[in-house]
C-alpha cells in the first residue's frame, strides 16, 4: 500500500484512531500530487505514454488524411472548389463540438473513458467514410469523425498528465506530441504506398491504429485525481498501488480513505463543497488568457496550409517544393522531442518567459519571410525562413499542451482544456477564410498577418501567472 495518512491531515481521535475530518478537495487534490510526486515517473507511466500515443497518431493520421484524399474525392464526385470548402468548414464545427464535449465528458465520467469514446467514434466513422456512397454521405461522416478527432488530443494529453509528477511534464507530454508528427509522416508514407490504388483503400488503412488502441484499452487506467475528486477514494488508491508496484517505488505521502467531515455526514460531503469552491475559482485570470492564447497561437500558424502555394508562385519547382515539405512537415516530430530534452524547471517555472520569447521569434521570422516573398526572394531563401518558423510555431503548441493542464484543478481540468481547444478550432474555421481574402491582395500579407497574431500570443503570455513546481 501507499504509505499512511501524514498526522497533520487527520484530526486525532484516541479512541478509535481513525480520522475525524477531511480535507477540502484542494488539500486532496494536492495529497494525489504528492503521491505521484513521490512515485515518481516508471514504467508505469511509459505503458501510458505508448498506449496515448497510440490515440494521438490514429488521430493525427484521420486529421492529414483529407490532403491526401481530396483528388480522389474530387475525381469520384466531380467535387467543385467550393463543395471543398464547404468539407472544411463542417470539419472545423465538428472539431468545435468535439474539443468541448469529450472534455466536459472527461470530468463528468473519466478522462479514460472520454478517451475511449472518442477513439471509437474516430475508428468507426474512420471505416465508414471508406464506403460513404455519395459526397453528402462523405461530409456528414468527415464531420462527425473530427467531433472525436479534436475530442481525444485534450484527453490524451490531461490522462497522461495526471499521472505525472509536475516536474516530468515538459518532457513526457513533449514525447507525446511528437507522436502526432509519426502520426503525420506515417499518413504521407501510406499515401505514396496505397494512395495510387484506392483512396476509400487508404482511409480503411489509416483507421486501423485508432482501432489498435481499442484493442488495448484494459492496460488504460482511470487518473486517481479524477477517481479521488468524484469520491472514490478506494479506488484512486487501487490505482496508486498498481503505480507504487510497477514502478518498485514506495511513496512517502498518505493513504486515502473515506473520512467523516466536521459538521457534515461523510466524503461526499466534503466533495460537494469542494466542488463549489472550485466552479468558483476554475476561471482564473491566467486561465481567462489561455482562451484567446489559444486562438491567435492557431492563428499564427495559419501560414502552414498555404506555403506550399507561395513557394510554388515564387518560381520553385513542383518537384522540390514536395520533397521540400516532408522536411517542414518534420517539425511535429523534433521540436517535442527537441523540447523534451530541456530541463523541466526551464519550461514550467519559466513558463511565461519561454512563451513570450518563441512567440516573438516566430514572429521575427515570419515578418523576414513576408518580407522576402513581397521582394521576390529566391525560393530556396523562402524555404529555409520557412522551416525555421514553422519550428518555432510548432514549439509555441507544444509548450501550450505541456502547460494548461496546471492551470486547472482536477475535477474541471478536462473541461478547462476542451474549452481552450474550443477557441483554438475557432482560430483554425476563421484562419483559412481571412488567409484565402489576404491571398488575393498580396502573398506576403499572409505570413505578416500572422506574425502580428504571434505578437499577441507573446502579450498574452507574458500575462500568465507563473507556474509552481516543486523541485
Amino acid at each position: 500500500m501507499v504509505g499512511r495518512p501524514p498526522p497533520e491531515m487527520v484530526g486525532k481521535d484516541a479512541g478509535t484512531g481513525a480520522p475525524t475530518r477531511m480535507t477540502s478537495v484542494t488539500e486532496s487534490a494536492q495529497r494525489v500530487e504528492e503521491a505521484i510526486q513521490s512515485l515518481g515517473a516508471g514504467p508505469y507511466q511509459r505503458r501510458i505514454l505508448a498506449l496515448c500515443s497510440l490515440g494521438v497518431a490514429g488521430d493525427a493520421m484521420e486529421k492529414v488524411s483529407m490532403m491526401y484524399i481530396m483528388q480522389g474525392v474530387t475525381t469520384e464526385w466531380h467535387v467543385q472548389v467550393g463543395e471543398l470548402g464547404l468539407l472544411a468548414s463542417v470539419s472545423g464545427i465538428g472539431q468545435v463540438i468535439g474539443s468541448w464535449a469529450f472534455g466536459r465528458l472527461s470530468d463528468l465520467r473519466g478522462r479514460r473513458f472520454s478517451l475511449l469514446w472518442a477513439v471509437t467514434l474516430t475508428t468507426m466513422v474512420g471505416f465508414l467514410s471508406a464506403v460513404a456512397p455519395t459526397f453528402g454521405s462523405f461530409l456528414v461522416l468527415r464531420g462527425v469523425i473530427n467531433i472525436g478527432l479534436s475530442g481525444a488530443l485534450p484527453v490524451a494529453f490531461t490522462l497522461l498528465s495526471e499521472f505525472l509528477p509536475p516536474k516530468e511534464r515538459p518532457r513526457w507530454t513533449s514525447f507525446l506530441y511528437s507522436s502526432f508528427g509519426v502520426g503525420r509522416l506515417l499518413t504521407a508514407f501510406i499515401a505514396w504506398l496505397l494512395l495510387d490504388l484506392s483512396w476509400r483503400t487508404y482511409l480503411v488503412v489509416i483507421a486501423v491504429p485508432s482501432g489498435s488502441l481499442l484493442l488495448l484499452q484494459k492496460w488504460i487506467p482511470e487518473t486517481p485525481q479524477f477517481l479521488y475528486t468524484r469520491g472514490k477514494p478506494k479506488e484512486a488508491q487501487d490505482v496508486l498501488d498498481a503505480l507504487s508496484v510497477r514502478n518498485g517505488v514506495k511513496a512517502t505521502c498518505g493513504k486515502f480513505t473515506r473520512v467523516k467531515v466536521a459538521g457534515g455526514d461523510d466524503a461526499e460531503a466534503a466533495t460537494e463543497q469542494g466542488e463549489e469552491a472550485v466552479a468558483c475559482r476554475v476561471w482564473t485570470c491566467s486561465a481567462l488568457v489561455l482562451c484567446p492564447l489559444w486562438m491567435f497561437t492557431a492563428l499564427g500558424s495559419e501560414w502552414f496550409n498555404w506555403i506550399l502555394k507561395i513557394l510554388l508562385a515564387n518560381g520553385m519547382t513542383h518537384k522540390t517544393a514536395y520533397t521540400g515539405m516532408l522536411l517542414f512537415n518534420t517539425n511535429e516530430l523534433v521540436v517535442p522531442l527537441l523540447l523534451g530534452l530541456l530541463p523541466a524547471k526551464i519550461i514550467l517555472r519559466r513558463a511565461r518567459a519561454v512563451l513570450v520569447v518563441v512567440c516573438l521569434l516566430a514572429a521575427s521570422l515570419l515578418l523576414v519571410l513576408a518580407a522576402f516573398v513581397h521582394h521576390g526572394a529566391p525560393a530556396a531563401l523562402l524555404f529555409i525562413l520557412s522551416i525555421a518558423a514553422g519550428y518555432c510555431n510548432i514549439a509555441l503548441w507544444v509548450l501550450l499542451y505541456t502547460i494548461t493542464p496546471s492551470f486547472f484543478p482536477a475535477r474541471v481540468r478536462g473541461t478547462g482544456f476542451g474549452t481552450c481547444v474550443v477557441f483554438n478550432r475557432l482560430g483554425y474555421i476563421i484562419g483559412p477564410l481571412c488567409a484565402a481574402e489576404l491571398l488575393k491582395i498580396r502573398q506576403a500579407f499572409v505570413p505578416a498577418i500572422c506574425a502580428c497574431c504571434c505578437v499577441v500570443a507573446a502579450v498574452l503570455s507574458a500575462s500568465l501567472r507563473p507556474i509552481t513546481v516543486d523541485a
